[in-house]
Parts: C-alpha cells; sequence; structure tokens
C-alpha cells in the first residue's frame, strides 16, 4: 500500500504477497491504517519512507465482491 495523501482507511481481511520494499509506503505522519483483522503480517510492519521516493507504478487490482 503507497500513501499520497491524508486520510484515513480501515483494512479487512486483506493478503499481501512479493513485497518488496515493505508492507507499507508512506513518508506522511497525517494518515491513519487500522487493522480491522484477517490481514497478514504485513500489516503491522513499521512503515517506510524510501529516499529518494519511488516512482509509481500502476497495476490492475483484483477486486472480488463479497460472499452473499
Amino acid at each position: 500500500m503507497e500513501i499520497r495523501c491524508a486520510g484515513a482507511v480501515t483494512i479487512s481481511n486483506t493478503t499481501a504477497t512479493g513485497l518488496g520494499h515493505g508492507g507499507i509506503l508512506n513518508c506522511r505522519t497525517d494518515f491513519a491504517i487500522t487493522d480491522g483483522g484477517g490481514n497478514g503480517s504485513w500489516i503491522s510492519q513499521t512503515p517506510v519512507c524510501p529516499d529518494p521516493y519511488l516512482k509509481t507504478i500502476y497495476v490492475p487490482v483484483a477486486t472480488s465482491e463479497p460472499e452473499q
């Protein structure tokens, strides 16, 4: 997850694999992340703020509808 704006998010039931620098790229102090449970260990890692900041890479995100 890469954070580039102020705000907040709750993340639940999310798995991240193949992480190079860490699970969270964050150079901001005005963004709150809440662990809603069911996530892998990536969400508890200390956020990384690389210098220089990485070039943005856009990739499609797979989505699924919740089971009814």
